[in-house]
């Protein structure tokens, strides 16, 4: 690997590093870690040994690679491929809000969806997390992992942050992995080596500052930003988190950490930071700040004018569609398009003033479509952690079905009635299909559609 002469030059600014161990590292093979959704209570179908990761109790190490797109259950958002060293930012927020019930949460930068998929399985239902990306082929991605993960109280939105920032005093905490110079990824991207330059990491810098900038009006009183970066250098992590404290008024909070996990701990001007060295800890390289707003905030008034992008769905409609679900008190609404979705009664308010401040690419959990007197269900509610599964007719499948079925590929179910079928592997809902006696429809979306040649 031929590193950038000025990060060679610079690495020895970075605090508690050994900094030829971290050099030698950069070309050592990276860790495979996934992240298991404990609501659907699955693990990988791939039979190498996992082991646990020492700060998150639903992530695990695997011994190699396999390829993930051969396995129907990864398609299924049995678990998420992540890297360890990431999922400390769900350890910090458990320790800061062991209570997850009420909240309102941000993740600002969320794509492609990793960190929002670990803090949504922290919440209680009557929390909401909004997951933002700025990008719309990123948020794109981040709306599929996010229903494939199967939670209702997720709004993912597609705007610019400064949007987010006109709710004042909304949020109990926000996370901003801030997009960066990538240092941490260098032996895992090509592409961030070639681009690294000490210009492009006071580039970064200025974006980092006009991220927290925008949304800080956002925070409430005592919220929490955890602000993270994929990167090693003082100028996007501590001097950074020290620039949020002076200019707008905020504090440093320690977060306490086992010694025997080789996270490393930095104090620096003030600043208590968490580091993941690649010859240290079991994972890339990645640097946690976590700080509470002390200054003063305007309290969050929920604004229920304005136009909601969501209709109540007809009487008879709703009577037909509600036993799809085992959860009570959710509302069924509908698009302009006839698309049903479901989410919490006591978030409606709320997401219509989401909705008339930025994007919403979907909220809640999307159930069906309307198509004259037809309910056709959306091959995404599948994928929902409250499908009621007694409601519809049940086809297992096996791996090699499923895979034709997340092709988009042809297969039969012989022994199926006709209509909708509901397909289930290793006890897992995957998708729906129409059967048709001789043959099936299958609805599964073209942009999720497994490319590779699976046979």
């Amino acid at each position: 690997m031929n590193l950038p002469l000025d990060f060679v030059t610079n690495i020895g600014q970075i605090p508690n590093c050994d900094h030829q161990k971290l050099l030698e590292s950069l070309v050592t093979e990276p860790a495979v870690s996934i992240r298991v959704n404990l609501h659907k209570k699955a693990l990988t179908t791939f039979t190498n040994e996992l082991e646990l990761i020492p700060w998150c109790k639903d992530g695990f190490y695997m011994k190699e690679r396999p390829v993930f797109t051969l396995d129907p259950l990864f398609h299924a958002g049995a678990y998420y491929v992540q890297e360890a060293s990431s999922m400390i930012v769900g350890h910090a927020f458990s320790q800061l809000f062991p209570e997850t019930k009420n909240l309102r949460i941000l993740d600002s930068c969320a794509a492609p969806g990793g960190k929002s998929t670990q803090l949504v399985s922290l919440l209680d239902d009557s929390s909401l997390l909004i997951s933002n990306e700025i990008m719309r082929n990123r948020a794109m991605i981040l709306s599929e992992n996010m229903q494939k993960w199967g939670q209702s109280n997720v709004v993912v939105t597609n705007g610019d942050p400064k949007l987010l920032g006109n709710i004042p005093g909304y949020f109990d905490a926000m996370i901003i992995d801030a997009p960066c110079s990538g240092e941490g990824m260098f032996r895992k991207d090509e592409t961030a080596v070639k681009e690294w330059s000490l210009a492009n990491v006071a580039m970064c810098v200025q974006r980092q500052k006009q991220i927290v900038g925008d949304l800080w009006n956002s925070l409430k009183e005592n919220g929490v930003i955890f602000y993270s970066t994929c990167t090693f250098n003082t100028n996007e992590n501590e001097e950074l988190a020290r620039w949020i404290c002076e200019e707008f008024g905020a504090e440093s909070i320690k977060i306490s950490i086992d010694e025997s996990w080789g996270i490393t701990p930095v104090e620096l001007t003030g600043i208590h930071s968490l580091r993941c060295f690649p010859y240290k800890c079991k994972g890339e390289g990645f640097s946690l700040m976590v700080l509470r707003k002390t200054a003063s905030s305007e309290k969050h008034k929920t604004v229920t004018k304005g136009k909601s992008f969501f209709s109540a769905v007809p009487k008879n409609i709703e009577s037909d569609i509600k036993n799809y679900i085992t959860k009570e008190g959710y509302s069924f609404v509908q698009n302009n398009a006839g698309d049903i979705y479901t989410f919490p009664k006591s978030f409606e308010a709320e997401i219509t003033q989401i909705g008339n401040t930025v994007k919403v690419v979907h909220a809640g959990t999307p159930v069906a479509q309307v198509k004259g007197k037809d309910i056709i269900p959306n091959p995404a509610f599948a994928f929902s952690t409250i499908i009621n599964k007694e409601a519809f007719n049940v086809s297992k499948i096996s791996k090699e079905t499923a895979l034709l079925y997340f092709s988009r590929g042809n297969f039969l179910l012989p022994e199926a009635k006709n209509g909708w079928q509901l397909l289930i592997h290793e006890n897992i809902p995957i998708g729906f299909v129409k059967n048709i006696g001789n043959r099936i429809n299958n609805p599964y979306p073209m942009e999720w559609r497994i490319r590779m040649n699976i046979s």
